[in-house]
């Protein structure tokens, strides 16, 4: 399991190599590494706050608690920009390549910059803490959604019983 500071160090990495692509007019693969900069930093505020990273790693449990941490943690505006980035540099520009050129150029020496510096101090943050205890409950949560999707299909499945039960019984009766 790689520790904060070897994720840290990966992600330093993953952004001079997204720089090194710019210069070479590489830019969707840029925008691929330069988005791998920042997931490796979003995984390292995780395990920074004592979340395993096998959980701090997966899009299910690390992304919508990463989310939830920084809204906590006051700090939406650097939420607001990770998600830009995963719109517009990861989606629309690494899978899509529909951001332009220049776009991606400007996300990655601005935005992903900016954001990689905000979620370095953020970091720092969650090493006080120990949000050890809380992967149980998202385990809790998750069992209890998944038992609520289930519940919800069979409500829907006796619902349209009870409407085909209805339909028959009143149109044998209009149809006579």
């Amino acid at each position: 399991m790689p520790t904060v500071d070897e994720l840290i160090s990966n992600a330093k990495k993953s952004y001079e190599d997204a720089l090194k692509l710019l210069e070479t007019q590489d830019y969707y693969d840029a925008a691929e590494k330069a988005w791998r900069a920042i997931e490796f930093l979003r995984k390292a505020l995780l395990v920074a706050a004592k979340i395993p990273y096998e959980k701090a790693k997966t899009i299910a449990i690390g992304l919508p608690l990463f989310s939830d941490i920084l809204r906590l943690l006051g700090a939406k505006r650097t939420l607001d920009l990770y998600d830009k980035l995963a719109f517009k540099l990861h989606i629309m520009g690494f899978y899509e390549e529909i951001t332009t050129p220049e776009e991606i150029t400007d996300l990655i020496l601005i935005d992903v910059k900016k954001l990689m510096d905000e979620l370095l101090s953020l970091i720092e943050v969650t090493r006080k803490l120990d949000l050890s205890n809380v992967i149980d409950l998202v385990d809790k949560m998750r069992k209890v959604k998944q038992e609520i999707i289930k519940k919800s299909s069979e409500l829907l499945e006796i619902r349209m019983k009870y409407r085909e039960t209805l339909s028959k019984a009143i149109s044998s009766v209009i149809s006579k």
